[in-house]
């Protein structure tokens, strides 16, 4: 198994340091950014890493700008906040930006352990869904899963970049977008990758036989509903 390239990034040094050998220790290869603008550099410059560690207040670039930068970049790279704040304005956009996970400071060097080993074999879960905050809940909702990665897309166009470099495992794909219709989405990223698919809708006369043997959820839908369906792949 590959050992996943991770981007560790605090102005807090010791701290990055600190984080950056745990991860090795479990199998990692690190690189460190003292700065959000040293991030954006080395994410310029390197090919994509497997997951961004990333600090939320930093006095140049903050983490919430690097998120915002990244996913303009490359939104298939995962990322997960480290800060002393877990409540806030930024922290929610983070979420509805993909951030997959907050860890609280002190950081649990355990948990960070643990994330080497989900990004080994990771089962990829690409949500397209255009409901910034049901977005968020679905990713946190599906991280808690074992081995499941997911990735999300708030857009027709997002979703096709991210599965430019990756291919998913599942799709859960929201009907009504809002730069294309769900079903030519469908129809496209079907002819190029081999995945199952969830639509989400919240209008089932939209339900037709194009989508072929796709398993739907009508809004509202109980998240642990989604959760049981993708057990059965991870």
């Amino acid at each position: 198994m590959k050992s996943p390239r991770i981007l560790v990034v605090d102005d807090n040094v010791d701290l990055a340091e600190n984080v950056a050998e745990a991860l090795e220790l479990a199998g990692a290869r690190t690189e460190l950014a003292a700065s959000g603008r040293e991030a954006l550099a080395r994410l310029a410059a390197n090919p994509p890493y497997d997951l961004v560690l990333t600090d939320m207040r930093m006095p140049d670039v903050s983490g919430l700008e690097l998120i915002r930068a990244l996913r303009a970049r490359d939104p298939a790279t995962p990322v997960i906040v480290m800060t002393a704040y877990t409540r806030g304005a930024d922290l929610d956009e983070a979420r509805e930006r993909g951030a997959l996970e907050v860890l609280e400071k002190p950081i649990d060097l355990g948990a960070v352990m643990a994330l080497v080993e989900r990004l080994r074999d990771p089962v990829r879960v690409l949500v397209v869904e255009d409901d910034a905050m049901l977005r968020a809940n679905l990713t946190e909702a599906l991280f808690g899963l074992e081995r499941v990665l997911p990735l999300s897309a708030g857009t027709a166009s997002e979703a096709r970049r991210v599965t430019e470099r990756v291919c998913p495992r599942l799709v859960v794909l929201d009907l009504r977008l809002p730069d294309e219709r769900g079903l030519s989405l469908l129809d496209d990223l079907r002819a190029e990758k081999d995945f199952e698919v969830i639509v989400t809708t919240g209008f089932p006369s939209e339900v037709t036989g194009e989508l072929g043997d796709a398993e739907v959820l009508v809004k509202p839908f109980a998240i642990p509903t989604l959760l049981h369906r993708i057990k059965a792949l991870s």
